[in-house]
C-alpha cells in the first residue's frame, strides 16, 4: 500500500508540470528531479487569475503573468525580427485594446549545446510545442509513439468579418509527447465556414533529442 501511494503522490505532481527548466532536464529525464519540487517551482514561475471589469463594457478574463523571462525558440530572420518587434506592442491574447498581452523583446543566442540537441536524429524525440502532422507524415510519426493530445479553439477575429466566429476545432500533439520518428508539421487553415481570408494556426515541430539531454549534464539558462 505504501508504494502505491507514493507512486499515487509522484502522478499527481508529474500532472501538474507543464515545463521543466532546461538546467534540470537532465535530472528530470533520469529521475534524480523530484516531481513535487518540479511542480512547486513552476508555480512560482506564473500565476493565474481573474480580472472582472463592470460597467458599459463588462467582461471576465483570466490573466496569466510570469515572474521570470519567457523564450521563444526561432529561426532569426528579418521579417521574423520586424513581427516579434511589432507584436511586443499590439500584445498577445485577449483585451489587447485595455493593455494586456504586452512585452519587451530581446534577441540572445541559444545557450551551449542546446542547437545541437534540436537538430540531433535519435530515437527518442520529446516534442517541444504542439504539433500536427501533414497527413502523408501522421502514420509514420505515430509509429512507436508516446504522446497526448490537445484541442485548439477560439474565435477569429478580422476587420473584414463582421461578426467574432468560432475557428474550426484543431487536435495536435501536446508537447511532451515522445516521438520515434521526426515530423515537418503543418500550417494549418482554421477559418470559419465562409471567411473572407485564412486563419493560420502554427502546427510545425520542433524536437529535443532525449538521449542527448541524458549524455549532458552542462545544460544551463
Amino acid at each position: 500500500m505504501r508504494t502505491l501511494k507514493e507512486d499515487n503522490d509522484t502522478n499527481k505532481f508529474l500532472n501538474m508540470i507543464t515545463s521543466v527548466p532546461l538546467s534540470m532536464m537532465s535530472d528530470f529525464i533520469s529521475g534524480k528531479a523530484a516531481p513535487r519540487m518540479l511542480a512547486e517551482d513552476e508555480q512560482s514561475f506564473f500565476k493565474n487569475s481573474i480580472v472582472v471589469r463592470k460597467g458599459e463594457d463588462p467582461y471576465e478574463v483570466g490573466v496569466t503573468s510570469f515572474n521570470q523571462d519567457v523564450y521563444v525558440l526561432a529561426t532569426q530572420s528579418n521579417l521574423f525580427d520586424e513581427l516579434m518587434t511589432s507584436i511586443q506592442y499590439s500584445g498577445l491574447g485577449g483585451k489587447r485594446s485595455s493593455g494586456y498581452g504586452t512585452f519587451e523583446l530581446e534577441i540572445v543566442d541559444l545557450p551551449e549545446g542546446l542547437e545541437g540537441l534540436l537538430n540531433n536524429g535519435g530515437n527518442e524525440q520529446l516534442l517541444l510545442t504542439t504539433s500536427l502532422p501533414e497527413d502523408t507524415e501522421l502514420v509514420y510519426a505515430m509509429t512507436g509513439a508516446r504522446y497526448q493530445l490537445v484541442k485548439r479553439s477560439g474565435f477569429a477575429y478580422s476587420e473584414t468579418a463582421s461578426q467574432l466566429l468560432r475557428k474550426q476545432d484543431l487536435y495536435k500533439f501536446k508537447a511532451g509527447s515522445v516521438f520515434v520518428n521526426k515530423f515537418k508539421g503543418q500550417i494549418s487553415d482554421v477559418s470559419p465556414y465562409n471567411y473572407p481570408h485564412p486563419v493560420y494556426n502554427f502546427s510545425k515541430s520542433l524536437f529535443l533529442d532525449l538521449k542527448g539531454v541524458r549524455d549532458n549534464e552542462k545544460l544551463s539558462y
